[in-house]
Parts: structure tokens; C-alpha cells; sequence
């Protein structure tokens, strides 16, 4: 995360850097907190993989097995190392292209 760090401090005059990631399998989803407010995470893309922790994406009509798009940062969680903080997701929406 050293690269990561050098962009440190994180605050009001320099936000963390957010992330955009498309097309993410959802290998394992669990509602945790108080009412299932939060969602818990195990998300693969390609080869691959992270824990995630999306605070308030509890209602989110996703599931384990779904392709998802997110916008995403990192995130210390103490002796756990790092994960994925998830601002927000989506299910991916296949577009189809028209030929030329």
C-alpha cells in the first residue's frame, strides 16, 4: 500500500482516492450489524480476490453470485490488513454495442 500512503494525509483538502471496478463477481455476500444494515463481502475479479465491507449497502438487491459494478476505496481494518470500503454497487447491466 506504500503507493497508497504517499498520497496521505486524507481529509477535508485532500480526499481518499476512489475507485471504479466493473464487472465483479460476488462470491459470498453476508447483512451483518444492526437490521442487516451493512453488507460483507468476498468479491473476484479475475484471478483475484478481497474481503469488502459496504456500511449501509445492507438493502442492496444483490446476492452471492451476482456481477456487480462498484466504486470502491481502501481501507486499514486493524490485524485484518486491508479491504475494500464499497460506497456503492450495482448489478452489471450488459450493453450492447450497435456494429459499425
Amino acid at each position: 500500500m506504500t503507493w497508497l500512503q504517499r498520497m496521505e494525509p486524507f481529509g477535508a483538502g485532500n480526499p481518499a482516492p476512489m475507485f471504479v471496478s466493473t464487472g465483479v463477481s460476488l462470491i459470498e455476500a453476508e447483512r451483518v450489524g444492526d437490521g442487516g444494515d451493512h453488507l460483507r463481502m468476498r468479491l473476484r475479479d479475475r484471478s483475484q480476490s478481497w474481503r469488502a465491507i459496504g456500511f449501509r449497502l445492507g438493502r442492496t438487491p444483490v446476492q452471492q453470485g451476482d456481477v456487480v459494478d462498484l466504486i470502491w476505496s481502501l481501507k486499514r481494518n486493524g490485524d485484518r490488513g486491508v479491504e475494500l470500503e464499497v460506497h456503492d454497487l450495482a448489478p452489471t447491466v450488459a450493453v450492447n454495442k450497435p456494429d459499425l
